[in-house]
């Protein structure tokens, strides 16, 4: 008999492949299954009741306490929800702070979060991603709407994810899931069981916080709107914000006729929005610390 396959991605992903000739069978679902329950997500409080509303669906009947007691995994995404607003600052500074941009790369997403992916070199490495993004406002998009409909009570749903960052982190090997937990068993419920805090390990091996500490001046372009000012900028700080030296070097590249006295002007309106502006970018920093330490205490 050939494989049986049943595969939705709405209101949720839920994929089941059986083979009754080999008694075997994969689940691929997400936390949404949870539906009114969804912020709990996927643990081992909560994998019975998964099981039991896929069971609801009729589809098939799951043998519940068969598959947790005996079942693998072989996918896995490692995922916490924090209290922390994402803006367009924060995801510069995750960006920016990739230890190693050749191994690890970071795309701004122009509508939601960061996404950060491993360089694999083959179809044979293994693949990781770290996302961050909005959950509130990805909830509020038009693919959740089936999802958002399937709920009693959705507001309490989007309440409850509102103001929230989501950090994920994606595994698709069991060789990546027994590394990255430090679990030598595949089996379901030691892999939900484990005490490893997965997010805080992969955090501090992509990202070096002081690779966008304030004082090394590393930060120093989000501070203008142009890359003129940024440029000139540069020139105050090579000269410690001496005006003449830096009218000097103005004076070699433009012509006599030019308006020295507007330069000049320019050159105290630079030098004003770096000492004004430092603050923000340090508040943004702490801000950058405070989501580090809440992945901390979340994981």
């Amino acid at each position: 008999m050939n494989k049986l396959t049943y595969s939705s991605k709405t209101p949720y992903l839920l994929v089941i492949r059986v083979n009754p000739d080999t008694n075997w069978a994969s689940i691929e679902f997400s936390g949404k299954v949870l539906l009114d329950n969804y912020p709990k997500l996927i643990s081992g409080d909560t994998i019975a009741e998964c099981l039991s509303r896929i069971n609801d669906l009729g589809i098939c009947q799951l043998s519940i306490d068969s598959i947790i007691h005996d079942s693998t995994v072989n996918k896995l995404d490692v995922t916490v929800d924090v209290d922390f607003p994402m803006n367009e600052s924060i995801k510069t500074l995750l960006s920016m702070a990739v230890i190693d941009p050749k191994k690890w790369e970071a795309k701004i997403k122009k509508k939601n979060g960061v996404d950060i992916k491993k360089d694999v070199k083959s179809d044979s490495d293994f693949k990781e991603r770290l996302i961050f993004y909005d959950k509130g406002d990805e909830l509020h998009r038009s693919p959740n709407r089936p999802f958002l409909h399937a709920l009693k009570n959705p507001q309490q749903v989007l309440d409850f994810f509102r103001g929230k960052t989501r950090i994920e982190y994606n595994l698709t090997s069991g060789v990546m899931i027994r590394k990255i937990l430090e679990i030598d068993s595949l089996q379901l419920m030691d892999v939900l069981n484990s005490k490893t805090q997965v997010l805080v390990k992969v955090c501090n091996t992509i990202f070096d916080r002081s690779l966008i500490d304030v004082k090394e001046g590393k930060l120093g372009f989000m501070l203008f709107d142009t890359i003129q000012d940024y440029y000139q900028n540069l020139l105050l700080e090579k000269h410690k914000d001496d005006e003449k030296e830096v009218e000097l070097v103005f004076k070699h590249f433009y012509s006599e006729k030019s308006n020295f006295r507007r330069k000049r002007m320019r050159l105290r309106q630079i030098k004003n929005i770096r000492i004004n502006s430092i603050s923000n970018i340090s508040n943004q920093l702490h801000l950058f610390d405070e989501l580090l330490e809440k992945i901390r205490n979340a994981a």
